[in-house]
């Protein structure tokens, strides 16, 4: 790569430079004389892709000097190791502080959610994780994420969730690209001849068309009434018709929202709530009120502990396990 300076004396703000410590952005400049007389360049470097702590400082040149300039690939590379170096010293802190003081840890254990740039960024974590992505394919796009626990199951998770844009939904394959008119379908993505195509009718390609198996994932569940959520959700994996059902097999209708982990990490809901391991959840749902019913007509009086429009109510009257039947015991009074 070739390298590219300019004078001192043409230095700007918003230029960036580099030297042996690194990528650097002029965020400010004058002029002046040294004690020699000799015209000179006082500049305000600020470290690419680190805090205010590491920077600014000043760097003095005279205006003959000529200053290496960074390329775009250079600020690109500095901007990633500063973010790996800061997501390091997070997961670092995180460790000291739990190795040092004896901090407790549930079942549910650590969730780590990292949003990424691009589908390829995505690939590069799941190959030197061993880890293959997940793809859902809908509307055009194509959504892939990547879901691995790297703890133990029977003593604590620790579960990655990486996540990047959703790409355009096209066949890589060369076959979309030859000169000539194919004879034969795609063997990628099937597709036919043009010709072929052609003189296929619409009833004929509805009866042909192969549909794709609606992919099986984990779903989150979460409870309370609206959006008002009690600060617990639930794992269940299937189909998103497969998990609805389990879930209404096991909570009844006291539950609120379901979620891919997509949307459920989008809406912040990670950071502010835990899982209910599955120990805990009820051996079946025994909820008597009639099908379709509005799970909200039954709430109207609020909680008895703490007068939220939720349900399960909090302890000592509700929780896992617990009926409207039984509720009504435990709070005096029919509900």
């Amino acid at each position: 790569m070739t390298e590219e300076y300019k004078p001192a004396s043409t230095i700007e703000d918003g230029d960036h430079v580099l030297n042996c410590d690194g990528v650097h952005r002029v965020v400010g400049r004058y002029n002046y004389r040294d004690g020699d007389g000799i015209p000179s360049i006082a500049a305000t470097l600020h470290p690419v892709g680190l805090g205010r702590s590491n920077g600014p400082w000043i760097a003095r040149w005279k205006t003959t000097h000529h200053v290496r300039l960074a390329s775009a690939a250079d600020v690109e590379r500095a901007v990633a190791a500063a973010r790996r170096d800061v997501v390091d010293r997070g997961i670092d802190m995180v460790r000291r502080a739990m190795n040092l003081n004896r901090l407790p840890i549930t079942a549910a254990g650590l969730h780590i959610s990292i949003g990424l740039g691009s589908s390829t960024e995505l690939r590069a974590w799941a190959d030197a994780l061993g880890v293959a992505p997940m793809e859902t394919r809908g509307g055009g796009r194509v959504n892939r994420n990547l879901i691995t626990d790297l703890g133990d199951g029977d003593l604590a998770e620790v579960k990655l969730f990486l996540h990047c844009p959703s790409d355009l939904d096209v066949c890589p394959d060369p076959w979309h690209e030859q000169p000539g008119e194919p004879t034969e379908p795609c063997p990628a993505c099937g597709d036919q001849p043009p010709a072929v195509s052609a003189g296929v009718t619409a009833e004929a390609s509805a009866i042909t068309a192969t549909a794709l198996a609606e992919p099986t994932q984990e779903w989150l569940f979460t409870f309370g009434a609206g959006q008002q959520h009690d600060g617990r959700f639930v794992r269940i994996t299937g189909t998103y018709a497969t998990a609805r059902a389990r879930m209404v097999e096991v909570f009844g209708r006291a539950w609120c929202d379901q979620y891919d982990w997509r949307s459920f990490d989008a809406l912040g809901l990670l950071d502010r709530m835990a899982e209910l391991p599955e120990s805990e959840w009820p051996t079946a749902a025994t909820d008597e009120a009639p099908a379709g019913a509005d799970q909200a007509a039954s709430e109207d009086d609020g909680c008895p502990a703490c007068g939220r429009l939720h349900f399960p109510w909090c302890a000592p009257y509700g929780g896992p396990g617990y009926t409207r039947a039984s509720l009504s015991e435990v709070a005096g009074g029919d509900r």
